[in-house]
Order: structure tokens, then sequence, then C-alpha cells
């Protein structure tokens, strides 16, 4: 019966592997919680990525559809019909055109988490450090 004391050191590095586990393992709530975070960051960019295809095919339309619209684009670009003149004026700047920001290509980071040899080994340690205090603690008990 004395010795099942002993097997406390088995249940220390049980519970240190289980709680490491749980906290900071590969499916641990931390990697969950990173894994959420990279999920919110890919949907704010898929929303970015949505507007700017809604904005750049209004525009589209506008282009197939409007010839003004076609004019007021060549006069952006420096184009003009043949009765028109340009006059260019030096030091000022050019109009400012509509730019569209074509989006990210964001790759998914992997979570960070502990490796389950880490955790191995920290568990291990536990145990042992428990063991090696039970038997100091049977041998102080001796020598008294």
């Amino acid at each position: 019966m004395k010795a099942l004391k002993y097997l406390a050191a088995l249940w220390v590095s049980i519970l240190v592997h289980s709680l490491l586990s749980f906290f900071a393992g590969s499916a641990g709530l931390s990697a969950y919680d990173q894994l959420k975070a990279e999920t919110a960051r890919q949907e704010a960019n898929l929303e970015a990525l949505q507007r700017t295809t809604g904005e750049l095919e209004g525009e589209k339309a506008a282009l197939l559809n409007d010839p003004q619209t076609i004019r007021v684009k060549a006069r952006e670009l420096g184009y003009g019909g043949p009765e028109e003149q340009f006059v260019r004026i030096v030091g000022l700047s050019r109009p400012m055109r509509q730019r569209y920001n074509a989006g990210q290509s964001i790759d998914a980071r992997p979570p960070e988490f502990l490796p389950e040899s880490t955790i191995r080994l920290v568990s291990l340690l536990a145990g042992g450090i428990t063991l090696v205090f039970l038997l100091i603690c049977r041998s102080l008990k001796m020598l008294l």
C-alpha cells in the first residue's frame, strides 16, 4: 500500500501532459484561437475583394454602355477627339485617376503550438521531479 503513493508521479505526468495539450498543443485552445483569427483575416480579405469586384463590374458596365464614360476615361489616358486640342500646364499634377486595389494574395499561416515531443518531455520531467520529491520525503522520514 505504501508503494501506491509513488503512482502520484505518474498521475502528475498525465495531468501535466493533459493540461499542456489542452492549452498549448496542436489541437489546443491557443491553436484554435490562432485559427479563428486567421479565418477572420481571410474573410476580411474576401470582403475587400468582393467590394473591388463590384466596383470594377460597375465601371465595366459603364464603359460598355455609356459613350460619355468612354470619353472621360480616354481623356484621363491622354486621348482626345479630332476636334480637340490639349494644353499642358507644367507643374500641375495629372488628374487623379481612380485606382483599384487588386486585392491581396493572403496565405494562411499555420498556428503556432508546442510540439508533442516538448509536451512529453515536460510531463516526464514533472513526473520525475515528483518521484524524486517523494523519495526525498521518504528518506527524510527515515532519518528522523
